[in-house]
């Protein structure tokens, strides 16, 4: 494999501290010892300057629980019991997670002579008769996605309440048009090579109790709070461009900066095409959704992918929706998001949202390149806003993600324009609210941030006016005279005047910001003058309605 260090031992092999420096064997106390408790102190989860957690010892110790110990146990004795040579392994983010004082009920298993299937299944063995009242699932066994970057089998079950994924060491080569790798088993330094960054290619190795860092750099970054390849970051890159996003997600999560290297990496034109070409949409939006979803670090994630230039690749559409203004299309849309993030970040404490609000708007930012575009996703049909396009076909989201954000975006657009006259009118404002819902503070919220800053108050002004107006929850009000009760009380034809009638009375009710009528001689008087007016000034309309209605009798 290509890069895999030729190394026979790790650089670092650090022992763990009490209580995972007793034996494999040996079942811990169910309180923690006093050099247990001094042990998970020497661990810093959150760094005083507040940019993210980071390893703050020169030796660090992994203190297991009191469950994890008893899992590892059983691991050993399953060895010990079939008379394995086996050396299984703790792999990944379990192990990065344990050392920044983090805790994680599912750990990933690396064994180094069998598929993690076998070695499931003897786990399982093992404790059907050694212990057939062990608290243990059956064996589930993931198979080979790539598409969902599993690229090799996985076995899972759950011992003692923990959920174990176990693999096999494992080599993988990467042809140059796919991301699809060519799996054979490895040993632990080619597998280390082979993962994302170094953090994540840190080993817990149960023989020894003891960390290992096959790469020489993942313990020193995780100090430094450092997001480093273990290969050179464009051989890491081209053999799966999905780790682009990845190193985003991990550094806005972690708090941890970018190497120099991944960055200039990140922003080579030539890695942009593997990405398009070898990553599934799917797996992009999936990415993208994990980011955007953790509301703490979701601007982070918008501002380093616009800074990098990747949010021109997740902003295009695929194969199955075209650009209607092809030539429209932003080539640098990295400045329009950060701009809006930044103008978000000012304003946010004005618009209280909820989580799910707060993932839809950052959704509509994503995407705010291409406010005002239009895609098409046949010939047949109209066109859509350009943002659902970008969400639905470019990210492959769920439906209902693109169809909100899309309606919050155009909503948001409009609203930046409106006027004050329009902003004071409840009937205006009426009918946002109603098409939007209760995501229409998040339309109002998006419209500050896209609105010059000399007119960013009058959407605060607006947002306190609805909300004390009586216009909270107007989506629900109905017309207090149905349709079949103006056709026999008030004599309006059915047909195509019905509904334009429904929507006068929606409009009343909105100008008085309230869904009760007062004086309901006065509504029936003003709603039959409407009716009359309607009838008058279209008289082709109750033509045809009159001849459907006769057409109706006859057939009847």
């Amino acid at each position: 494999m290509r890069g895999a260090s030729a190394a026979a031992s790790p650089r670092f092999v650090i022992g763990s501290r009490s209580p995972a420096r007793l034996s494999p064997y040996q079942r811990p106390s169910s309180s923690l010892s006093s050099s247990a408790q001094s042990a998970r102190k020497m661990v810093n989860p959150i760094d005083a300057l507040g940019q993210g957690s980071r390893l703050m010892v020169k030796e660090p110790a992994i203190v297991l629980t009191e469950k994890e110990t008893a899992v590892f146990k059983v691991i050993m004795d399953t060895i010990h019991h079939f008379q394995l040579n086996t050396v299984p392994r703790a792999a990944g983010g379990w192990v990065r997670d344990k050392l920044l004082g983090k805790e994680s009920d599912d750990i990933d298993i690396a064994v180094d002579d069998m598929s993690g299937e076998t070695f499931a299944y003897k786990v399982k063995d093992f404790l059907a008769t050694t212990s057939p009242n062990a608290s243990c699932s059956s064996v589930g066994v993931v198979r080979a996605n790539p598409d969902q970057s599993k690229h090799l089998e996985t076995a899972t079950l759950r011992v003692l309440d923990i959920s174990l994924d176990v693999n096999n060491l494992r080599t993988e080569t990467y042809t140059q048009d796919s991301r699809i790798p060519v799996v054979a088993l490895g040993t632990p330094q080619e597998d280390a090579s082979r993962r994302d960054f170094t953090i994540n290619a840190l080993f817990y190795n149960l023989r020894t109790a003891s960390v290992e860092d096959f790469t020489g750099k993942g313990l020193e970054d995780l100090r430094a709070g450092i997001i480093r390849t273990p290969l050179e970051p464009t051989i890491t890159f081209q053999d799966d461009p999905l780790r682009i996003l990845r190193a985003v997600r991990f550094s806005t999560r972690l708090g941890f900066r970018l190497d120099d290297g991944i960055v200039k990496a990140a922003s080579d034109p030539n890695i942009y095409g593997l990405l398009l070409t070898k990553v599934s949409r799917e797996r992009w939006g999936v990415e993208v959704h994990k980011m955007l979803v953790r509301r703490p670090t979701s601007l982070d994630s918008l501002e380093m992918l616009a800074s990098l230039g990747i949010i021109n690749v997740l902003t295009t559409v695929g194969d199955s929706a075209k650009f209607e203004e092809t030539d429209a299309v932003p080539k640098e849309q990295g400045p329009i998001v950060q701009a809006l993030v930044h103008r978000l970040r000012e304003v946010e404490s004005d618009h209280p949202l909820t989580d799910d609000q707060h993932f839809a708007l950052t959704l509509a930012i994503l995407t705010s390149g291409v406010y005002g575009l239009h895609v098409r996703e046949k010939p047949s049909k109209p066109p859509r806003c350009a943002c659902y396009g970008v969400l639905r076909h470019g990210l492959k989201l769920p439906n209902a993600e693109a169809e909100r954000a899309s309606a919050i975006s155009e909503v948001a657009s409009r609203l930046s324009k409106a006027s004050q006259d329009e902003l004071n009118s409840p009937v205006f404002v009426g009918h946002f609210m109603r098409y939007l819902k209760d995501d229409w503070v998040v339309a109002l919220c998006l419209a500050e941030c896209l609105a010059p800053l000399s007119e960013r108050q009058r959407f605060v002004d607006c947002r306190q006016k609805a909300m004390q107006s009586g216009l909270v929850g107007c989506w629900n009000w109905r017309a207090p005279v149905n349709g079949a009760s103006l056709a026999e009380d008030f004599g309006m034809p059915r047909g195509e005047g019905l509904s334009v009638l429904l929507e006068k009375q929606v409009d009343r009710l909105l100008s008085n910001c309230s869904m009760v009528v007062k004086d309901e001689q006065e509504f029936r008087s003003w709603l039959q003058t409407e009716v009359d007016e309607w009838v008058a000034a279209n008289p082709e309309a109750v033509a045809r309605a009159n001849k459907g209605g006769k057409a109706k009798k006859a057939k009847k």
